[in-house]
């Protein structure tokens, strides 16, 4: 699992999962959504950018039920398990947690 870490805000979670090149983890760099791993083809980057916008939207205006999204999360990691390394693919699940948690707050 990678590290607990507190993130002020969800554009940090964003960054650490998106972040380009180093380790995932790496916050600092610019939460670019399409900013994915080379092997990852365009249906998937697509894929993966819609959910985040809609996952992101949703919280931010309407806060919506959590389990609902965490849900829509889990789809969203195993979509991208054929496409991503797992260890990328445990930085964007623990990211929309972090995303989802801070909803609550």
């Amino acid at each position: 699992k990678p590290p607990q870490r507190g993130h002020p805000s969800p554009s940090g979670a964003f960054a650490m999962a998106l972040g380009s090149r180093g380790p995932p983890g790496l916050a600092g760099s610019p939460p670019q959504i399409l900013n994915l791993a080379d092997e990852v083809d365009e249906n998937t980057k697509n894929i993966f950018s819609f959910f985040v916008k809609k996952i992101f939207y949703q919280f931010r205006n309407e806060k919506p039920i959590v389990e609902n999204m965490i849900a829509k999360s889990t789809l969203l990691a195993s979509m991208l398990t054929k496409h991503v390394t797992n260890v990328v693919k445990l930085s964007v699940d623990y990211s929309l947690m972090c995303v989802c948690k801070m909803a609550l707050f």
